[in-house]
């Protein structure tokens, strides 16, 4: 059953459009502990990690800033250039991950023009009374504890998860170590991997009325510190100056779902205040004595959402949705004119499907007005056929992300930078065609297959003027994404195999020439008996360009080497309630792929590459799980 873009929860051969769900089970694979790393896993997707800005995704040649990421349809916020830090979003309570490829601006507004990606909560439990405690560590300095609880009163439950994940720091030189070993003083204080901290918790409470309608209040939060230690400097080196950044997230609001007058509706009430603070130390390494410097900059949002959807599936031809959706957002920071600037945005939208003849074709639509740019108007057309144990999807459909308040009104003036917003910016638009067909061809076999093609105008970047220190944000070009991607799952005797082929090109004003490259990646599960388990991860991606930005949202064009990936681990079920899994994750030690700059930029800095991974690394986990009614 899956839930993202649908009227109701429907079986997933039944969805208009091809949803790919991320089991329970997967998310657990492999030692994964946020987004990050569960979509590292997938076909078409690059995990790129910034050492500020945390892990950023490029999905089939598409960056994190087009790419709409939900938990439970409300959309994630705490954008950071653009793009969110899938290092943050925790797995917590999280059920399942349903991902479909394609915009879905017409459904969920600015941003869907890539992917939606929609993380799905845990809401029933047949037990009174669940909870799991999980230790997990990693040889390169990781140290997570997670827990879960859920309590059930009668029909209604509480839910509530708590987390924290603790990450040394790690440099190419360190070596694998179980124990914390001994270095001369500040020999060791710059890590290329910042030292992280972070907690999390997150609470909801589920009431169900007697005519099914959900009622659940809900809070989340998030508490970051990335630690960046300089080099020691002087001619003693004697001091050195540090940096301290701290991200607050917290998201509370309501959602009423469920069936009303018949109809089913979907009411969201959403706020979220996301801030982030970064401060500058110098520390004398002599007597550890710090101070506070003038280089401090500090970035707070509020937004509030506010989203009603209604639906009717009475009758068995004629489906429809309609709905309104308001956005208010209010950007504080000494990086932009007047150091505040708001938005509100206003959507309608509606869609309509009609079935017939095992056919069904769904027409949508979006209708936008925003106080800073013109209405926009985004529509979609989907097709599903029914052909037995084969379903054949088209779509085409519009997509569009909004400039950013950021790159509309930054004003950032130093000794070595003139950036300047641009208001005359005006939104990115996309159209995308999509083929996709899914056969089942024996009871064990299943076989996935699809074609795209996708185009991106009005491209939103920062140019540096004339050989100077002046930068301002434009449109500029198009971008292009297509190509094709193969899948096979079935089973052989104990084994469960998943093999999937891609091959993807792109291109832009910067490469005007298409650029291929392949991708595959083979899972395989190996059930030896009721409690052990043994996994296989291995994934190729061959070499390619990638088009990426950097934190002032420069573009950057790089050429990158071809690597191999490959994951084992060994799952024991030591009884009812007590689980452990060891593993050894990137045994062929990829550190930073070999990369060759197509289009540098003012801010660039020499590297030895694209960093990818810390290197190989050992994880192991222990959970314990209680329930009882």
């Amino acid at each position: 059953v899956v839930l993202t873009g649908q009227y109701l929860p429907t079986h997933i051969d039944s969805s208009i459009y091809a949803v790919q769900t991320i089991t329970k089970d997967e998310l657990a694979s492999f030692g994964s502990q946020n987004l990050s790393s569960v979509l590292s896993h997938q076909i078409g997707v690059d995990i790129f990690h910034d050492p500020f800005l945390g892990n950023y995704i490029n999905f089939q040649g598409i960056s994190g800033e087009n790419i709409k990421v939900l938990i439970d349809g409300i959309g994630v916020t705490g954008l950071q250039n653009g793009s969110v830090d899938f290092s943050q979003i925790n797995l917590g309570n999280i059920e399942r991950i349903e991902v479909i490829e394609g915009p879905l601006s017409a459904l969920y507004g600015n941003n869907a023009i890539g992917s939606t990606i929609n993380l799905i909560s845990k809401t029933n439990q047949n037990q009174k009374f669940n909870m799991s405690i999980e230790s997990y560590f990693e040889s390169i300095g990781q140290y997570n504890i997670n827990g879960d609880i859920g309590y059930k009163i009668n029909q209604n439950t509480v839910f509530v998860s708590l987390g924290r994940h603790y990450f040394d720091g790690w440099s190419p030189d360190d070596h694998i170590s179980f124990l914390p070993l001994n270095y001369y003083a500040d020999s060791t204080r710059f890590h290329s991997w910042k030292p992280k901290e972070q907690w999390f918790l997150k609470s909801s409470y589920i009431y169900k009325t007697k005519s099914n309608l959900i009622i659940k209040p809900y809070f989340d939060y998030l508490n970051e510190e990335v630690i960046n230690k300089g080099f020691p400097q002087g001619a003693f080196s004697d001091y050195a100056f540090d940096e301290y950044y701290f991200t607050r997230k917290f998201d509370k609001g309501v959602v009423i779902k469920g069936p009303f007058f018949n109809r089913n509706i979907d009411i969201i009430f959403h706020h979220n205040r996301y801030s982030k603070i970064k401060n500058q130390y110098y520390k004398d390494l002599t007597d550890l004595s710090q101070f506070l410097t003038q280089d401090v900059d500090s970035t707070l949002i509020n937004l509030f959402t506010h989203r009603v959807t209604c639906s009717n599936t009475n009758k068995e031809r004629l489906h429809y949705q309609y709905g309104y959706s308001f956005n208010s957002e209010l950007l504080n920071t000494q990086r932009i004119i007047n150091n505040k600037q708001e938005r509100t945005e206003l959507s309608f939208f509606s869609s309509l499907d009609y079935n017939f003849n095992k056919t069904s074709i769904r027409t949508a639509f979006r209708y936008l007005y925003t106080n800073e740019h013109k209405d926009k108007f985004t529509p979609a057309v989907h097709i599903k056929m029914n052909l037995g144990k084969t379903y054949l999807r088209f779509s085409y459909a519009y997509g569009f992300r909004t400039p950013s308040l950021k790159e509309m009104y930054f004003n950032f003036v130093d000794m070595n930078h003139n950036i300047q917003g641009n208001t005359e910016l005006i939104p990115e638009y996309s159209k995308n065609l999509q083929i996709n067909l899914n056969s089942k061809i024996k009871k064990d076999y299943n076989f996935h297959c699809k074609v795209f093609y996708n185009t991106i105008n009005n491209f939103i970047t920062l140019i540096q003027n004339d050989n100077t220190a002046n930068f301002e944000y434009v449109n500029i070009g198009n971008y292009k994404t297509l190509g094709t991607k193969l899948g096979l799952i079935f089973s052989a005797g104990n084994a469960n195999i998943n093999f999937n082929i891609a091959y993807l090109g792109q291109s832009s004003i910067y490469n005007p020439d298409v650029n291929f490259h392949i991708a595959l990646n083979n899972k395989i599960q190996y059930q030896l008996n009721a409690q052990n388990e043994i996994a296989l991860f291995y994934s190729f991606k061959g070499s390619r360009s990638i088009i990426s930005k950097n934190t002032f949202g420069e573009i950057l064009a790089d050429n990158l080497g071809s690597y191999n990936m490959l994951h084992i681990s060994y799952n024991r079920n030591l009884n009812e309630w007590l689980d452990f899994s060891v593993g050894c994750n990137n045994i062929f030690d990829i550190q930073n792929l070999d990369s060759e700059t197509l289009i540098s930029s003012f801010h660039s800095s020499e590297s030895g590459g694209v960093p990818l991974s810390c290197g190989r690394y050992i994880y192991t986990s222990l959970k314990i799980n209680v329930q009882y009614d």
